[in-house]
């Protein structure tokens, strides 16, 4: 089914023995708090809770995500009885939109179900009904999608495990180091950046990518990052000349474990502190300003750096650049793309050049793929590069880093 039809007349609502679960989900959630805020996010999900409230059997046992769905363990239900709740429910949330201040907001709901035995105890028919959820939103509005055992649902399961054992410490975590050179004489490294790998038992090699947004939805993205941080110190002990900069999630600026880790390895050698750089991405600093400030702020005074990441890439506000004073600017790769061909793509560089300039931020060009691309981005001021024609990353620190220009912090 897709789309919001008439809702089916139930038969046989309970099934003996039977076991669904639920995931729904409101379309376009990100975009629509992106345009209005977290008021109308809020406004949104408390209509849609006290609608779900209000239709949902009381044998129902309903919950919320931290990533705004909501999850419904539904004992004794086959599926065309879920469907008809689920019909029920969409139909609900579209009949009125919610008054926000920025007018009324229109609401639709799509929906994932699983279906289990009674007596299962894991929670993979969680992850498969949230799969099936995506799978729905990613064709349309108002979907719904009945997780099946194909080829998909099983990748995505074994990610999901994957995803787990890694944040737990159960997987080989690993670091990949990828240089960052100075424009002016391109062989000398003035940082590598450290992303995070894991190694499989057959000897591959698992890219961020694969597993880091599944951490992220699992929340576990602060585990992730506990290591991460520990990792990297531990390379920066092995190699006193070297500075490496690390991605952050927005939780981890909230994490007091992280924070511990920090501070007991930092007070222990201070010199750990200034070769850190934190990486921070637009999205996870617009988030709440008050929290990134409070964290770079309380970071700042043991000499650690800060980079904007993937700048360009988000819903950019030029009074935050101004307030969280980064030190370096990050911009994005698809601004580098053909840049010496796209002359778009080189006014949109030369102005966050002149951005980075204006607020005495280093300028990081990601992304660079050819000589071409690099004779162009230094014409256009950029003073640093980072990308395949200078590097890919390699778990292997190589070349062993020489001593590198300071990085001056923002004051």
């Amino acid at each position: 089914m897709k789309g919001l039809g008439t809702a089916p007349t139930p038969s046989n609502a309970v099934k003996p023995g039977g076991r669904a679960t639920v995931a729904l989900g409101i379309d376009n959630l990100s975009t629509l708090e992106e345009l209005f805020g977290d008021e109308v996010r809020t406004a949104l999900l408390d209509k849609v809770r006290a609608i779900f409230e209000q239709h949902v059997p009381q044998s129902v046992v309903m919950r919320q995500t931290q990533h705004n769905r909501f999850l419904l363990d539904m004992p004794g239900m086959d599926e065309q009885a879920v469907e008809h709740l689920v019909v029920t429910l969409q139909q609900a949330a579209a009949r009125d939109a919610v008054p926000t201040t920025y007018g009324p907001v229109s609401v639709t709901i799509s929906a994932g179900c699983a279906f289990v035995e009674p007596d299962a105890l894991d929670h993979t028919h969680e992850a498969s009904a949230l799969h099936a959820l995506h799978a729905g939103m990613a064709d349309g509005v108002g979907a719904y999608r009945v997780a099946r055992d194909d080829a998909a649902l099983i990748a995505y399961r074994t990610r999901l495990m994957q995803a787990s054992q890694a944040a737990m410490g159960e997987q080989d975590l690993a670091l990949a180091f990828q240089p960052v050179v100075r424009a002016e004489g391109s062989n000398v490294i003035s940082f590598h950046e450290c992303l995070v790998r894991i190694r499989k038992p057959d000897g591959g090699v698992l890219k961020a990518a694969s597993f880091m947004p599944t951490i992220e939805r699992l929340g576990l993205a602060p585990l992730i990052d506990r290591q991460v941080l520990m990792m990297t110190f531990e390379q920066l002990t092995l190699h006193p000349l070297a500075r490496f900069s690390i991605n952050i999630f927005s939780h981890t600026m909230q994490d007091r474990q992280w924070m511990l880790l920090f501070e007991n390895a930092v007070c222990s050698d201070p010199t750990l502190a200034e070769r850190l750089i934190v990486e921070v991405t637009e999205r996870a600093a617009l988030l709440d300003l008050g929290r990134t400030g409070d964290f770079m702020d309380r970071l700042r005074d043991y000499g650690v750096t800060f980079a904007l990441d993937d700048f360009g890439a988000g819903h950019t506000s030029l009074r935050y650049l101004r307030d969280l004073r980064f030190d370096i600017l990050k911009i994005d790769g698809r601004f580098i793309r053909d840049v010496n061909e796209d002359d778009d793509n080189a006014f949109l560089v030369e102005t966050m050049v002149r951005i980075a300039q204006r607020f005495d931020m280093m300028s990081v060009a990601e992304a660079v793929q050819t000589p071409a691309e690099a004779r162009c981005l230094s014409d256009l001021g950029v003073e640093f590069f980072q990308g395949f024609q200078f590097g890919s990353p390699s778990l292997i620190l190589q070349p062993t880093p020489t001593p590198m220009p300071s990085v001056a912090v923002q004051a």
